[in-house]
């Protein structure tokens, strides 16, 4: 009886530490010779846990933007140089310009009478807290 309640805490302890290890990295998949890359996040969070970006163009820099920012801070950009269509050119500076630029996505256009896009109404007083926490997920 002693015992399994021992292994169950025991197996526990193992899930939960491995759970806070994945909440605590990004991994990165990529079309390189060594296709996996670990970059530790800036705050624990589900966010950009694992990213396939095979198929990923420029455009889509930006929709990734702190998980580029800590890659071009750690001096890890060549991890995206599959991105960078002129060979020569240096991949910290050119991702660093595609955060900059505006991400071409397919969200609805703005309502012209409340200037609020179709996909999420405003947050009233009492909303606000449970989005922003939300919003770590």
């Amino acid at each position: 009886m002693l015992k399994n309640i021992f292994r169950t805490i025991v197996s526990l302890l193992f899930i939960l530490g491995w759970g806070l290890a994945a909440l605590s990295l990004h991994v990165i998949r990529t079309p390189d010779e060594i296709p996996i890359t670990l970059v530790p996040k800036d705050r624990l969070g589900f966010t950009d846990t694992y990213v396939d970006t095979r198929h990923w163009t420029l455009d889509d820099v930006a929709l990734h933007k702190p998980l580029v920012e800590k890659l071009v801070r750690s001096g890890k950009a060549d991890v995206l140089k599959h991105l960078i269509s002129e060979r020569g050119a240096d991949p910290a500076s050119q991702l660093t310009e595609a955060l900059h630029r505006q991400p071409r996505t397919t969200e609805p256009s703005k309502s012209p009478s409340t200037g609020q896009t179709g996909a999420e109404p405003p947050a009233t007083s009492a909303e606000k807290p449970a989005r922003k926490f939300l919003g770590l997920f």
